[in-house]
């Protein structure tokens, strides 16, 4: 997801992944997830955030946050999120093993 934060949020938007995204993406048994703050080529009010998915029907049923914090938690942080970004944009990419380098088991 690349999201665009609100010009003044980007303490507020920071805490609510600390406390709230964060402790939601770890209850739902997500394998990766990691966030980053674009620095070059894009404007300086921009995150980035990853989720890993372990296949594709981990798409069939609610996202990692939703179900962490249930129906209506979810909808209270969608809510906080609405007043701390003005744009998310969400991209799915396909991990291609045979294209990458991936380091030797240990």
């Amino acid at each position: 997801a690349r999201m665009t934060v609100a010009n003044g949020k980007w303490d507020e938007l920071l805490d609510t992944f600390k406390t709230v995204t964060v402790p939601a993406i770890k209850a739902a048994g997500v394998t990766a997830f990691g966030v980053g703050r674009v620095r070059y080529g894009a404007g300086t009010n921009q995150l980035i955030s990853h989720t890993w998915f372990n296949s594709w029907a981990d798409l069939d049923g609610p996202m990692p946050v939703e179900k962490a914090l249930g129906a209506e938690g979810f909808q209270k942080y969608l809510t906080k999120m609405s007043t701390l970004t003005t744009r998310t944009e969400w991209t799915i990419y396909r991990f291609m093993p045979a294209l990458s380098y991936l380091p030797a088991a240990k």
